[in-house]
């Protein structure tokens, strides 16, 4: 998909060309004043008229593995290294819990329906159809600290929890892995290069509210991992259906991922820009559900 995005020399080429064309169609009688009108109003006229788009397109899934006979879950895209470096700064990830119920099987395909191909260039569907964001910590969250600390405020608040690339990542050619390997690590990292490594190593974490642990007063959200033994009934991301964390001794959840290329609008820096959601996958997760009740 390619889009024409006009800048101001744009403009004032287009503006040239025109003064050019009339000057060319008018009398000898007219006057220079007559023409200086002229250009202001067509100077005017294109400048409201022709907008400046910013378009992000989004990474492309390569591999998605959910095997316990190897230990291997992980999520695996190509970086959208073709996306303009004026615009492009990195990634933002979303996710939903799903229980594996018939009633969950129909709301996940109608999720995937709604969303799959029809989405505009936004997370608007996603965060309509109960999917949230996932955050980044440069230090690993694990379920015996469940805290906050770690987080690089400077580029991943809570406010824009985008996975951010260095300026080197932007327009490389490779391949990037969300590891959940034994369902423990939860990190970050290149795929099959040592060209480009991050460092530090970026992890991924929930960012939930419980009402049982959570201060009501403060209303206090708490990071937690992909750990088996980090899903809690009373996390704000955990599915309705359940009710109870005995409805088995061993619970299997299966999480949904969608990813967006994110970015800055180039006439406006304080506006993001989205590409449309690409899905990642789907991987299960054995869990033993506690209750902080």
């Amino acid at each position: 998909m390619s889009l024409l995005i006009f800048n101001r020399k744009d403009r004032l080429e287009i503006i040239e060309n025109r003064v050019v064309v009339i000057f060319n169609s008018l009398p000898s009688c007219w006057s220079f004043f007559s023409l200086v009108n002229i250009f202001f109003i067509l100077f005017f006229i294109s400048s409201c008229g022709l907008p400046t788009y910013s378009y992000l397109a989004p990474p492309q899934k390569t591999q998605v593995r959910d095997d316990p006979t190897t230990g291997e879950y992980d999520l695996i895209f190509q970086n959208a290294y073709t996306n303009s470096l004026n615009i492009f700064q990195g990634y933002e990830i979303f996710y939903k819990i799903y229980y594996p119920d018939s009633t969950s099987s129909t709301t996940y395909l109608t999720d995937f329906n709604k969303i799959d191909g029809n989405s505009s260039p936004d997370y608007t569907l996603l965060k309509n159809n109960g999917f949230r964001r996932l955050y980044i910590s440069i230090g690993e969250v694990t379920s015996s600290t469940q805290i906050t600390s770690g987080i690089d405020e400077t580029l991943h608040s809570n406010s824009k929890p985008a996975f951010l690339l260095d300026e080197n990542m932007l327009d490389a050619d490779f391949e990037i892995r969300f590891n959940f390997l034994n369902e423990n690590y939860n990190n970050i990292e290149s795929y099959n290069t040592s060209t480009y490594t991050f460092d530090p190593t970026p992890y991924l974490y929930r960012w939930v509210y419980n009402d049982q642990i959570s201060d009501p007063a403060s209303s206090d959200y708490i990071a937690k991992s992909f750990n088996d033994t980090d899903f809690d009934i009373n996390d704000s991301d955990m599915p309705t259906s359940i009710t109870s964390a005995n409805m088995t001794d061993v619970l299997n959840l299966y999480i949904t991922f969608y990813i967006c290329s994110y970015g800055r609008d180039t006439e406006d820096i304080t506006q993001s820009v989205y590409s449309e959601p690409e899905y990642l996958g789907t991987l299960s997760f054995d869990c033993s559900i506690t209750d902080s009740y």
